[in-house]
């Protein structure tokens, strides 16, 4: 008489390495900095674009308010203040803010990148930069640097040198560091404009 005992499998033993393979590791510098600020940048940035979208979609509706019915002729006018066409206005007019503040964002998120020592002093700056319309945040982060004394060195050019000591010439001929600080004082949009279209380097604004 056979033995009708079943057979028992046999056993898989897994072995360390195989184990070790399974697993994965997390990419390395996943955390670091520079790529929680490109996540960020990459974040903002499709925000924007959602937002820019919705205004498309919410203006074609807007313009269909604005074509009268066959039956029912209606001002464009009329669309545009009839119920249905405020509340589209408005809900554009929202994310329009939306989008310049995530363009505000993302701009003082490279501003801070670059010149770190912004960060700690972020709502002075904010109130210098309003001081400032319409000149490149660059260029007034340098500047806001350069007066509370906390400047790095800035190049002015590509490939020079920045002076080492000794006396240079203004920005502008027959105009001296002297007359750009009274000029500040008294008569700030000259100023300001001056500053603008470059005519006042870096290098005077050390000086001042």
């Amino acid at each position: 008489m056979g033995d009708n005992t079943p057979e028992q499998p046999e056993e898989v033993v897994v072995s360390e390495d195989v184990k070790s393979d399974v697993t994965e590791e997390a990419p390395k510098g996943s955390l670091t900095p520079e790529n929680r600020q490109y996540a960020a940048f990459l974040e903002e940035r499709d925000r924007r674009r959602d937002a820019e979208k919705r205004i498309q979609r919410l203006e074609r509706k807007l313009e269909k308010l604005a074509e009268p019915p066959e039956e029912f002729p209606v001002l464009p006018t009329e669309a545009q203040h009839s119920e249905e066409g405020l509340r589209l206005k408005k809900e554009i007019d929202r994310l329009e803010d939306e989008i310049l503040n995530i363009k505000g964002s993302t701009e003082l998120n490279v501003i801070t990148a670059k010149f770190p020592e912004i960060r700690n002093n972020l709502d002075e700056f904010q109130d210098f930069r309003s001081e400032y319309p319409g000149v490149p945040t660059e260029k007034v982060a340098k500047l806001f640097l350069v007066e509370k004394g906390m400047a790095p060195v800035f190049q002015e050019r590509t490939g020079l040198e920045a002076p080492t000591g000794g006396s240079r010439e203004p920005a502008k001929p027959g105009v001296t560091v002297d007359d750009l600080k009274r000029l500040r004082e008294t008569d700030s949009r000259r100023y300001h404009k001056m500053l603008k279209n470059g005519e006042i380097s870096i290098g005077d604004l050390r000086q001042m």
